[in-house]
């Protein structure tokens, strides 16, 4: 019996190790303006706030947008399109 566990303690232990070492995320969001309409085009910028680092994008036709891989962080996130 405690083989079976220490066996099943292993195997769960060693599973959730990547989840401990994750170190960066994907950013997905949806530009919308006022009326909750999407807009397309829109370049979407994420800014680290202790380094300055940059991560752009531009959102799709429905408005969404996506940025791999995001060192963990605290950011600000703008958006930006001519006529808003």
């Amino acid at each position: 019996m405690n083989r079976c566990f220490l066996g099943l303690f292993v195997l769960l232990f060693s599973s959730s190790i990547p989840v401990l070492a994750q170190t960066a995320g994907t950013l997905t969001g949806e530009v919308l303006d006022p009326s909750k309409a999407s807009i397309s085009g829109a370049k979407v910028t994420a800014t680290n706030l202790a380094t300055g680092q940059k991560r752009e994008a531009t959102s799709d036709a429905s408005g969404r947008y996506t940025i791999p891989d995001v060192r963990i962080g605290t950011y600000t996130v703008t958006a930006e399109q001519t006529g808003f």
